[in-house]
């Protein structure tokens, strides 16, 4: 794999955990302390939001909403109840916010100025080799992901600060293994109970060995997701893996299993610093180091030649 795609992965996960946004799922009246959404994954306890209408014939906005607890996959509490309705009508969702704000923008590489706040921004810092096995290398990225929030009332917007962050390493460390370079997908065509070895998919075809071993596989919903390990093609609609799988995985819920070109086996958010710097305007700044780290098969590489 290159930086490049390891960049596009660490994006990927940012935004998720920072702009996060579910549809109403059922009308939510004026008072309303419990609200039906399409899926809960991602919000916490304690989460700011806000409600909104994106219906082009209706506009309106309710902010600084607090969960106060996630219920289930598709209910969730607030603190305190509602003073508008929202309807399924108008296309209402609920947003992550941060002090009433959205993130602007997740940049890979560092525009100068940033034109607006608040930023992150994902910048690349090494990729170290070295051998594994006689016919694989470890490689090991490392980037640096930059929070940035514009100054403000001293204590309000370090807490601002504290919070994007936080919501960060949290969804980075949700995903050790995430999904990096090309890949393919393939439905799940039967619901999967947990401890089952067999899985129906509608193509086994994206499944390919090498030497006579597959790759690692990741099955996963909307909700959660696990690795597999297949050990049997049986046929042109079902798998045989190793492992039984941990939960169940429902065709409703959008189940798929998906075969990675490369697979990250480990990442961490091993450090994080905060401070504040000049950047056109003052501002309030934090500092994630991240690494991914990579097998990378090299099975019967022939060596370039010297002369030709």
């Amino acid at each position: 794999m290159s930086m490049e795609q390891v960049l596009d992965s660490a994006r990927r996960i940012v935004a998720k955990w920072t702009s996060n946004s579910t549809p109403l799922k059922s009308d939510a009246p004026i008072g309303s302390t419990v609200l039906e959404v399409n899926n809960t994954i991602r919000f916490r306890n304690g989460d700011e939001v806000m409600l909104m209408n994106t219906s082009i014939n209706s506009s309106g906005a309710e902010t600084f909403l607090i969960i106060d607890e996630i219920l289930d996959t598709t209910h969730l509490s607030l603190t305190t109840p509602t003073k508008i309705a929202w309807t399924t009508a108008d296309n209402s969702v609920l947003v992550n916010t941060f002090l009433g704000q959205f993130i602007q923008a997740v940049y890979i590489g560092e525009p100068d100025p940033i034109p607006k706040f608040p930023a992150i921004t994902i910048n690349p810092i090494s990729r170290d080799s070295e051998w594994m096995t006689l016919d694989s290398t470890k490689e090991t990225y490392k980037l640096e992901i930059n929070v940035y929030v514009q100054s403000g009332n001293q204590e309000e917007t370090m807490r601002f600060l504290m919070r994007m962050v936080d919501d960060i390493q949290f969804g980075l460390k949700k995903n050790i293994m995430p999904l990096v370079g090309p890949f393919s997908t393939t439905a799940v065509s039967n619901d999967v109970s947990r401890n089952d070895i067999y899985i129906k998919v509608n193509d086994t075809s994206i499944f390919t060995h090498v030497n006579g071993l597959f790759p690692r596989a990741i099955i996963e919903d909307m909700y959660k997701a696990e690795e597999l390990m297949i050990t049997e093609i049986v046929d042109g609609t079902t798998i045989k893996i190793m492992t039984p799988v941990c939960f169940n995985y429902l065709v409703t819920d959008g189940a798929k299993v998906i075969s990675p070109e490369s697979f990250i086996y480990n990442s961490w958010p091993d450090s994080i610093t905060y401070g504040s710097i000049f950047k056109g305007t003052l501002l309030k700044a934090a500092k994630i180091n991240w690494f991914a780290t990579e097998e990378q098969l090299n099975i019967e590489t022939p060596i370039d030649t010297s002369l030709t």
